[in-house]
């Protein structure tokens, strides 16, 4: 029997730290579970928003929408994300909607920042996401500043690959993706043309297949070559606490520990 999302170590360590987490947030932050469905508008752009979310399952997405009815696709937030939607966090800035169905824990935003000065879990927690917000946003500005198309396209199917990967789901063969070739275009900075003209070139090259909602790593290693992918930015930025025992994922990548047959 082989199954697409295998645990970690690593992965178990950083879901009891998130699970602090929530129990501190729903039993002292008056955080409640709430469900949205996919295409759903969670916040709104120009609200002024006061929640922070806890995403327990389902993706989403953070995007700018602009003047000219064109639009930019910021982030995917998943299980065991959390986010400060907050005007006084983000200001008005952001939309967040539901890309799938997705369950999330929310409450005040002020109760989060509250609980961050007093709770260790919180704290802890709040800091490993924020500092892996920021590397991957800084990922995204070498995408549009430094990497081809190509690249940018295989770093970021890796990336997601691996935040996948540490939150227990995944394998070196692919994963699901609700991403379409549009939010493909909408977040790297290219034409729905290019970027399905660089899917075709990846997979004539034999690196992965990105097609009816999923991901398949023809040759992982490849891709990763390609890409020059280094999964530093996620696992040395805050999101595998130092204390984690068992073993920890190499630099570049390589999360998926074994497989089972």
């Amino acid at each position: 029997m082989s199954t697409d999302f295998l645990p970690f170590p690593v992965a178990s360590a950083l879901r009891r730290e998130q699970e602090e987490c929530v129990r501190v947030l729903v039993s002292e932050g008056r955080f409640g579970l709430r469900r949205y469905r996919a295409g759903e508008t969670i916040v709104a752009q120009g609200d002024d928003e006061t929640r922070a979310f806890f995403i327990r399952d389902g993706w989403g997405s953070v995007s700018r929408n602009l003047r000219d009815g064109e639009r930019q696709l910021i982030e995917f937030p998943i299980a065991g994300d959390i986010l400060d939607c907050s005007a006084a966090a983000v200001g008005h800035q952001e939309e967040f909607s539901a890309l799938t169905d997705m369950t999330l824990w929310e409450g005040p935003s002020t109760r989060l920042r509250t609980l961050a000065e007093c709770e260790m879990a919180v704290a802890s927690f709040l800091t490993h996401a924020n500092r892996r917000r920021r590397c991957t946003l800084v990922e995204r500005l070498i995408d549009l500043a430094k990497r081809d198309a190509g690249m940018r396209i295989a770093h970021f199917l890796l990336e997601l690959g691996v935040r996948l990967a540490l939150n227990g789901v995944g394998s070196h063969k692919g994963y699901q993706c609700p991403l379409t070739q549009q939010d493909l275009a909408d977040t790297l900075g290219l034409t729905p043309i290019h970027a399905n003209r660089m899917l075709r070139d990846a997979r004539t090259l034999g690196l992965y297949e990105f097609r009816r909602g999923r991901v398949e790593f023809i040759d992982y290693a490849a891709t990763v070559e390609f890409a020059d992918f280094d999964a530093d930015f996620l696992t040395r930025a805050g999101l595998i606490p130092t204390s984690t025992a068992g073993p920890q994922p190499d630099s570049k990548g390589k999360l998926f520990l074994k497989e089972n047959e």
